[in-house]
């Protein structure tokens, strides 16, 4: 059940074939269940009994798969076995603060800390995002005091906590939210490294939304007002770069206009992520088709009359609280 989480955590799925579950599953059964190394299909008997009024299993064909017997790896294979929460239970988990009481529920009550630990960190489910905990929905025992945090409070602990307020933010402020949350998990799991066909992968409520534009520098989704982020492509040290961006002058970035029109519709998302004081991501080119990612950085002055913005890790003055816990992070991505 806590890979499935992880599954939905990554990948923002519900359901997984026995042959996608087979192997990540084996292992970490074979390394946190005592005597379980020596086993064959380790994976097969939880795949196949798993709690039914959670969990449905079917057949490539349709035909559902009963809890009883057991059955073997080849045998779940050879008919692409493929499982899926209930829609009731999707429903439940779709919400961050369920979500996070169910894997601090399980954590909790089927594993000593010390083993807890390990697989959180195996999973990457130190990633998942969570809510005070007042306003959790708590399973019948307590809920660990990682999500324990007064009602006013956004910080960081290892994992992200959601604002207390969160449903009630902007659909701009909610989606800048979430798009950090992923290029954390996708920057840890690509060491910073990150293809740039992977920029074009990021899902929010529902719709895939590319962080980065492949023809542009400046990225505005349709679905904003304003500037999402910016990108400084790899250049090679023989060649000479299209734009001057990065430049620093008095220690601070300088990131350049497309063109040299500053009413052009990127120039001008540039300036309202300006003037609402919205955090920016910035990719640079590290290698040809490779980015590293940088946030939030900020639009601390505008400079049309040089074609240009000039951008920091420090936010201007007036920003938005909820956007503080982010701050310190995107000074240290910055190192």
């Amino acid at each position: 059940m806590l890979w499935l989480l992880h599954i939905f955590v990554k990948r923002r799925r519900w359901d997984a074939t026995y042959d996608e579950a087979e192997a990540p599953v084996g292992r970490l059964i074979g390394k946190y269940a005592p005597g379980a190394a020596d086993a064959t299909d380790l994976a097969a008997n939880p795949f196949v009994r798993l709690e039914r009024s959670i969990w449905e299993l079917s057949e490539s064909t349709g035909s559902a798969i009963a809890s009883n017997p057991s059955r073997s790896g080849s045998w779940l294979k050879t008919r692409g076995a493929r499982g899926r929460l209930r829609a009731e239970v999707a429903q439940l988990l779709n919400d961050p603060r369920n979500l996070v009481a169910a894997i601090e529920a399980l954590l909790e009550e089927y594993f000593t800390p010390e083993v807890a630990e390990g697989i959180r960190a195996e999973l990457g489910l130190d990633l998942v995002f969570s809510a005070p905990a007042s306003s959790l929905r708590r399973p019948s025992h307590s809920v660990s005091k990682r999500v324990d945090l007064p009602e006013e409070e956004t910080v960081f602990r290892g994992q992200f906590h959601l604002p207390a307020n969160y449903e009630n933010l902007d659909y701009d402020t909610r989606l800048r939210w979430q798009a950090l949350m992923w290029l954390v998990q996708v920057r840890a799991t690509n060491d910073n490294r990150i293809p740039s066909s992977q920029l074009s992968l990021f899902e929010f409520e529902g719709k895939r939304i590319a962080l980065a534009d492949r023809q542009r520098g400046i990225r505005k989704p349709k679905e904003l007002d304003a500037a999402l982020s910016i990108k400084t492509t790899y250049t090679p040290n023989h060649q000479s770069r299209p734009y001057e961006d990065g430049m620093i002058r008095d220690g601070l970035h300088r990131y350049k206009y497309a063109g040299d029109d500053p009413n052009f519709f990127t120039n001008v998302a540039l300036r309202r992520a300006y003037e609402q004081k919205r955090p920016l991501i910035y990719f640079i080119g590290i290698a040809s088709g490779l980015y590293e990612a940088r946030f939030p950085w900020w639009i601390v002055a505008d400079q049309p009359e040089e074609l240009q913005v000039v951008i920091s890790p420090d936010p201007p003055e007036g920003i938005h609280p909820i956007w503080s816990p982010w701050v310190q992070r995107g000074r240290h991505a910055t190192g």
